[in-house]
């Protein structure tokens, strides 16, 4: 490194360098660049070393065009050694927006060396390690500032470098690790001289305790009169108190402690279900959910959201780690009181709900853990499956069985708007253990919904109450089947065919449940266009019957087919199934145009008609963005590569380019203002939020998309057409590099596959479309085609093979 220069030919004012500057800056924030370039030419004119306006001037020529004249300056006064805190501060901007973090480390580097207790250069030099993730350095600058100020967020955030350190490390690893003794230690020393006064410092410490194999330790702080100084929401740490005491094994008290949180908050469903998890050991809830926090969070398993991942299990084949994650003790072998311990839990909650008010004053989660009970009842009766839904044992009463618990919900909460979703998961287990007592309970509701109707008609109950419990005893015989079912339900056979219906029976549900819905409208008159109505639920039923229907055809066309050839005849009625669908979900988003699902359901209607221009219109309301980019990525490119409209595809790939642009700077960013707010959990929380979102398995292939496209302008578009070779040639050649280029942190069949996270939503695709891991070009075909495909799963793959092309996952 040179020897710092004078920054001025001749001193300057102060008042009068800020004047001069002054007009520079505004002239940035504005873009104007050209008139910024010639304005810091001038000043440098007379102030040929004034650093400040060379780092201006460098700025400009960067926004112009000229990223390596601006680089070269900036570079220059970086060795140089600036000056003065303004241009330090100015050429920390220019190297973060140029995406050269290692030149922001270098420069602090060396401003700290020349002045080590400085605390500004200190603290912007671990904000530069920091948003560089270099763990081992952040964590050596937190101790230098802690030795300056003697200020407890420095121990932590000294402490949050060696969590960094250890996050690769298996939960064995980590406990015998030098480094969490190390960390360990440092909290111990914090509480005991009364650093530990905040919420954040004292989950870190509890994870450090944690993370070294001192469960009890940490349990004991989460208990202590400082937890209730630390966490005043009493409901959240008896939850992690509860988490803690799950990990170490004290059923007990993990259970007395669930029980506390839901004598605090009687709906918290969290707390209901890792409550019978650890009542009715060796049965396992209908509805998958996350792990409970622990104090201070954890890492995601490195094949967390990976292909990997989702065939493993994930975590590192610690069976205690599984089970600490799935908040189950539920692994243990079931045992002959877990019926009896369950009913008296679930009829306490249910009397404590009703004695304060019942559901609409408590919620109505203890009620739907009636059906939980049932549920896992059913198991506890079978053999070893967690998943069979066994009949009442003789002499038991048939109230106790999981179809009359859902009847009962139904009756209890119908005119909820929740009730269907409530009951989804429970429709589902009984759909795939039980096929006819789904079917039972499917004309039991019909029967009953009628009844209720017939005689709400003479009743002084509100309209849209009685419309919304027929709502909702329509929407759990669709769960059931009555509408040809779901992809979701086809887990066994791996889903390649979906829902389907007999010939004719798809439309003519679909005719009654319009009717209905054309009546109703006048029930839920004057709604917000905004929010979804009860009517809405009929019109996206009547959609997937026809979708069920427009399947069953497809396979009788490729069934009948003769030679290769399919059946025309088979295959128009479900063309016309598809296309009757379509028109039904477009009337219902003319009275609800932000209805989300319908939408999604429309789009990929249109899609699956090769109707490109109609699709992109339909999905551009949706107007994904930011993170959705990635979330929704396979409902957007199947569409755009099916389609021949290049701009549309130019702009998705666009906008994905911006989404992992601006998010790796805004996840380093609120990773390092999260240090400097004292939020150390969530600044944890983003290097695995940023490792997730860095290998994105729908921005990757966006990236190879977007050359694609360019790949196909260049031979066949507009521009190459009457243009000279030479000039064609130049573009193919420039376009291939940025493709070779894209596709390099692609994955691969091999080794590499694991490596890509699949961020994408599931949830949101339709009833009728099943997630396609294949080309997104070949979705729609591959749609078509597998319905006439009695494919076989591919080796190790857990989600369904929607065609040919698709690989699976």
């Amino acid at each position: 490194m040179g020897k710092s220069k004078d920054t001025t030919s001749k001193a300057i004012d102060p008042m009068a360098l800020h004047r001069k500057l002054e007009p520079l800056y505004e002239l940035l924030d504005k873009g104007n660049n050209k008139a910024a370039l010639k304005g810091a030419t001038q000043l440098l004119a007379k102030h040929p070393n004034l650093q400040i306006a060379r780092a201006l001037k460098g700025i400009a020529l960067y926004r112009s065009g000229k990223k390596d004249e601006g680089v070269a300056i900036c570079d220059e006064i970086k060795d140089e050694g600036p000056g003065d805190d303004n241009t330090l501060h100015t050429l920390q901007v220019f190297y973060r927006n140029a995406g050269m973090p290692s030149s922001i480390v270098s420069m602090f580097e060396a401003a700290s060396a020349r002045d080590p207790k400085n605390l500004e250069h200190l603290s912007l030099l671990f904000s530069a390690h920091a948003r560089d993730f270099a763990f081992v350095k952040q964590q050596q600058c937190a101790m230098k500032l802690y030795r300056l100020t003697n200020d407890p967020k420095h121990v932590m955030w000294a402490v949050c470098g060696i969590l960094l350190q250890t996050r690769g490390m298996t939960r064995e690893e980590r406990r015998d690790a030098t480094l969490t003794r190390l960390a360990a230690g440092m909290c111990a020393k914090l509480e005991k001289n009364g650093g530990v006064t905040d919420r954040e410092t004292l989950l870190v410490c509890a994870r450090v305790l944690r993370e070294c194999g001192r469960g009890r330790d940490a349990r004991t702080l989460l208990e202590s009169a400082l937890a209730e100084k630390c966490v005043p929401m009493k409901a959240e740490r008896l939850s992690l108190c509860a988490t803690q005491a799950a990990e170490d094994g004290d059923v007990d008290d993990a259970l007395a402690h669930w029980r506390g949180v839901l004598k605090e908050m009687p709906d918290d469903w969290q707390a209901a279900s890792c409550a019978m998890d650890l009542t009715m050991r060796g049965t396992v809830a209908a509805a998958p959910r996350k792990a409970p926090a622990s104090a201070g969070g954890d890492w995601a398993p490195d094949d967390a959201f990976t292909a990997e991942g989702v065939r493993g299990g994930g975590g590192d084949g610690d069976k205690d780690d599984v089970a600490r994650r799935v908040g189950a003790m539920a692994l243990t072998s079931p045992d002959g009181e877990g019926v009896e311990r369950g009913e008296t839990l679930v009829r306490e909650l249910v009397a404590a709900a009703d004695e304060a008010g019942g559901a609409m004053k408590v919620g109505r989660g203890p009620y739907l853990l009636e059906v939980e009970l049932a549920y896992r009842k059913s198991q506890l009766r079978g053999s070893s499956s967690t998943t069979t839904t066994s009949p009442p044992p003789a002499g038991a009463s048939e109230d106790e069985s999981l179809p009359a618990a859902m009847m009962k919900y139904w009756r209890e909460f119908g005119y909820w708007t929740s009730c269907a979703k409530d009951l989804a998961p429970y429709s589902r287990r009984l759909l795939e253990t039980d096929a006819d007592a789904a079917a039972a309970v499917r004309e039991r509701l019909a029967s009953e919904a009628a009844a209720s109707a017939a005689a709400a008609a003479s009743s002084d109950e509100p309209a849209n109450r009685k419309f919304r419990r027929a709502v909702a005893a329509e929407a759990i015989r669709a769960q059931l089947g009555s509408c040809g079912g779901s992809w979701r339900d086809r887990r066994d056979s791996n889903g390649i065919l979906g829902p389907a219906l007999p010939s004719s029976s798809g439309r003519t549900l679909a005719t009654d449940l319009m009717t209905r819905y054309r009546e109703a409208r006048e029930v839920v008159a004057g709604a917000d266009p905004r929010e979804p109505t009860p009517a809405d639920t009929l019109a996206l039923l009547a959609v997937n019957a026809l979708a069920a229907e427009a399947t069953s055809h497809a396979a009788r066309a490729y069934a009948n087919g003769v030679g290769g050839e399919i059946d025309v005849d088979a295959a128009a009625e479900a063309t016309r199934a598809l296309l009757v669908a379509a028109a039904c979900a477009s009337e219902a988003m003319w009275n609800s145009p932000n209805h989300a699902e319908l939408r999604i359901g429309l789009s990929v209607l249109y899609t699956l008609l090769g109707a490109h221009d109609a699709t992109c219109e339909t999905h551009a309301a949706l107007d994904c963005k930011n993170i959705q980019m990635d979330t929704m990525a396979h409902l957007e490119l199947p569409h755009l590569e099916g389609g021949d409209d290049g701009a549309a595809l130019n702009w998705f790939a666009a906008r994905s380019d911006l989404l992992a642009t601006d998010a790796g700077k805004d996840i380093t960013e609120n990773g390092v203002k999260a240090y400097d707010n004292g939020v150390y959990t969530k600044a944890l929380e983003f290097v695995d939020f940023h490792r997730r979102l860095n290998t994105s398995h729908a921005l990757k292939n966006a990236a190879v998309v977007k050359w694609r496209a360019a790949l196909r302008e260049a031979v066949v578009g507009d521009a190459a057409a009457g243009a000279k070779p030479e000039l064609v040639f130049n573009v193919l050649r420039k376009v291939l590099r940025g493709a070779a280029d894209a596709c390099k942190p692609l994955p691969t069949r091999g080794a590499d596959w694991p490596s890509s996270c699949f961020n994408e939503d599931l949830c949101t695709n339709p009833a009728f479309y099943p997630p396609h891991g294949g080309l997104a070009s070949l979705a729609a075909a591959d749609w078509w085609r597998s319905r006439g495909v009695d494919a076989s799963p591919r080796a190790g793959a857990e989600t369904p093979v929607a065609g040919a092309h698709d690989v699976g996952v």
